[in-house]
């Protein structure tokens, strides 16, 4: 198959046109992934800033549990004494 000059310079136009939109599109997907990955970066930080506040009130629950034992058995302490 021959292809006379304008056919061929037509075909490369084409061709050269499509190749740009394809980098336009690639650049626009690595651009929405960085995004993702710093969103998701954010949010694992998130995730770990309330987990370890999860843990400091699971701690100072247990604390106060354990002084209200402690205090409860004073008392009881104190009522089987008299």
């Amino acid at each position: 198959m021959v292809l006379d000059n304008g056919l061929a310079l037509q075909r490369f136009s084409e061709l050269e046109e499509k190749i740009d939109q394809l980098l336009d599109s690639l650049l626009q997907l690595k651009q929405k992934n960085s995004a993702l990955e710093e969103k998701v970066e954010s949010l694992e930080q998130t995730i770990k800033i309330k987990e370890d506040m999860e843990q400091k009130y699971i701690e100072e629950k247990n604390l106060i549990r354990s002084k209200i034992d402690t205090l409860l058995n004073k008392l009881d302490h104190i009522s089987e004494t008299k």
